[in-house]
């Protein structure tokens, strides 16, 4: 390797540390010990903590029972399932916050009519 391109790497690799000190957020499990079922009020669980930019989202479920869809305001408040932003179905999903509103829903079956949803406010 000629010495431009180790100088070349090694400001990227110094870059590359920096953003990660700073990347870091808080890591948050939706639910906490409960995890991502239906029949738990996660707005509840949200009350209380502040969400920022960069902060992550664990949702731990029963991957053959659950799923999250991270969907608009329109789809969450009409639990509308075929309309989604991003699914996630591996049963430890995690997600990176970014600035704004955010709106979660199961997409089986009643779940989501059943109180499995979440919606938060994520600031800067």
């Amino acid at each position: 390797m000629g010495s431009q391109t180790y100088q070349c790497f090694c400001i990227i690799c110094f870059m590359a540390s920096i953003n990660l000190l700073y990347a870091k957020g808080e890591m948050y499990t939706v639910g906490d010990i409960y995890g991502w079922n239906d029949f738990f009020d996660f707005n509840n669980w949200s009350d209380g903590k502040e969400f920022h930019v960069g902060d992550i989202l664990v949702f731990n479920y029963e991957s053959s029972l659950h799923n999250v869809l991270q969907v608009d305001y329109k789809a969450y408040d009409g639990c509308i399932t075929d309309s989604y932003i991003q699914r996630f179905n591996n049963g430890n999903d995690s997600v990176v916050l970014k600035e704004g509103r955010a709106w979660f829903i199961c997409g089986v079956e009643n779940h989501c009519q059943n109180g499995q949803k979440l919606n938060i406010t994520v600031d800067s």
